[in-house]
Order: structure tokens, then C-alpha cells, then sequence
């Protein structure tokens, strides 16, 4: 009778953790690169005030003045959209500062 000898792991349990450490750092950059709910909701009041205002406009309801101005609101409004999204987080935990 041959004897039964264990079978060696050929390394499927440490390529297994590796795709489990991939997916999880996957996981990870990418909840970070999602567009913050306050800017998202921004960028989507912004598109349709200007779909409102460019309507208006093309109906001849609006002056060119109000059109303009309407363009440049939203035009600050999408910058500032940019600004809350990439601005540089403040770390608060560190306890750097006064305390009130």
C-alpha cells in the first residue's frame, strides 16, 4: 500500500491573501476619489439653473444682460464647486492649535 501523504499548498493560500489585499486597497482609492455629496448636488443645481436660464434665453424671454449675468453666477458657482472639492483637508485630530 502506498502511503497518503499530505498534500503540500502549492501557494494558493498566499496568492488568495494577495488578491484580498489588492482588492481591498482597490477598494480603499477608490472611496476616496468619489466627488463629495455637497459638490455633486452643486455641479447638478448649477447645470440646470444654466439649461433654465439657456432656454430662457433662446425663447427671447431674457435680455442678453441677464443671460451673461446668469453665465457668470454660474461659472463662480462651478469654481467654487472645484474649490470644496480638492481643497486640502485639515487634520483636527492633532491637537495642534488653541483651545478654547
Amino acid at each position: 500500500m502506498a502511503q497518503h501523504t499530505k498534500r503540500k499548498s502549492s501557494g494558493a493560500k498566499q496568492q488568495k491573501k494577495q488578491v484580498v489585499e489588492m482588492d481591498d486597497r482597490l477598494h480603499s482609492e477608490t472611496d476616496t476619489k468619489r466627488m463629495k455629496p455637497v459638490v455633486r448636488s452643486m455641479v447638478l443645481g448649477d447645470l440646470v439653473f444654466l439649461a433654465v436660464f439657456q432656454l430662457l434665453d433662446m425663447q427671447g424671454m431674457i435680455s442678453e444682460e441677464i443671460s451673461t449675468f446668469s453665465a457668470a453666477v454660474a461659472a463662480i458657482v462651478m469654481i467654487y464647486a472645484m474649490v470644496v472639492q480638492f481643497k486640502a483637508e485639515k487634520d483636527t485630530s492633532t491637537g495642534s492649535g488653541r483651545r478654547l
